[in-house]
């Protein structure tokens, strides 16, 4: 999408990593001790995490790429994304299925299947890390000065459309190590 919808990428993203990982532990704990309770809580960190996914694809930085290196990776973190809201959706529609909660013969394969969930959240985090960190010359993430805004400036995804691509001079910004940029 490019423009202000990249700067909601960041911000919403986060959420849906928290609340996926958070509901397979859930409910692990859940089968584990035979607790009611915590796989219902699972279920709804897993919708609130797979409808945060969405969000989060919707608001991704497709449009953001310039070179091939960097498309390759933004396609691999598009990839592994659509698998994680995949693999939500298959998640959500099993424990509808099981009216009762996670017991039975299908706890197994919903165990293995959350795992795989927490696989394809890491690898579509891994590459949307590379895109942000690792290729940032490469895309609209490229900033001059790298070491002030990512030790000081850590949300100018979010302000940096207002103040201009190069942002403030960081001669004028003691970084948090205590050096300056010039």
């Amino acid at each position: 999408m490019g423009g202000p919808m990249i700067a909601l990428h960041p911000i919403i993203a986060h959420f849906p990593v928290a609340l996926l990982i958070t509901s397979v532990i859930l409910d692990a704990l859940g089968v584990g001790f035979r607790r009611a309770s915590l796989t219902q809580a699972g279920f709804s960190t897993l919708v609130g995490g797979g409808v945060g996914a969405a969000l989060g694809a919707l608001t991704g930085p497709e449009g953001s790429v310039r070179d091939a290196a960097a498309i390759g990776v933004l396609h691999r973190h598009e990839l592994f994304a659509a698998l994680t809201i995949l693999l939500c959706l298959v998640l959500i529609g099993l424990r509808l299925w099981q009216v009762r909660g996670l017991a039975g013969t299908g706890v197994a394969l919903y165990l293995t299947l959350a795992v795989a969930l927490v696989v394809t959240l890491t690898l579509t985090g891994y590459y949307g890390g590379q895109l942000t960190y690792g290729l940032r010359q490469n895309s609209d993430f490229s900033r001059p000065n790298r070491g002030c805004w990512r030790l000081k400036w850590g949300f100018m995804p979010i302000i940096r459309p207002i103040l201009g691509a190069e942002g403030p001079h960081c001669s004028k910004i003691v970084v948090l190590v205590g050096k300056e940029k010039t």
